[in-house]
């Protein structure tokens, strides 16, 4: 949440979870590198490295049905990304929150029949 013309905040217990109150308002993506592709002749192909990172907080809204009926429940998730890197290099978590700051990749395609934009 943002205040009008003010740092925004945040209410509730997420907070909670950080040693550091402002820290829940930071992005701190993560990112790690899952595959390693040498290259090859078949199929011709270069050397390539897979990553998966997390990306924006979103939010997220599940139903269950429970012997008291339906309850719908939410929360922050982070957003998942997929990025392949020509060549044989490695993103650090600077990188990655870098390229989400200025080039943010799309969202990957398995997972859109559950986002709503």
């Amino acid at each position: 949440m943002q205040l009008p013309g003010g740092p925004p905040t945040s209410e509730g217990w997420y907070h909670q979870l950080f040693f550091h109150y402002h820290s829940a308002m930071e992005l701190n993506p993560t990112i790690a590198d899952v595959h390693t592709d040498p290259g090859g002749d078949v199929p011709p192909r270069g050397p390539s490295v897979l990553h998966v990172g997390t990306g924006l907080p979103r939010l997220m809204a599940v139903t269950v049905d429970s012997c008291e009926g339906p309850h719908a429940y939410l929360g922050p998730v982070f957003a998942y990304h997929e990025h392949l890197a020509d060549g044989l290099t490695r993103l650090t978590d600077s990188d990655w929150k870098e390229l989400l700051n200025t080039d943010p990749p799309p969202d990957v395609p398995w997972m859109a029949p559950i986002i709503v934009p």
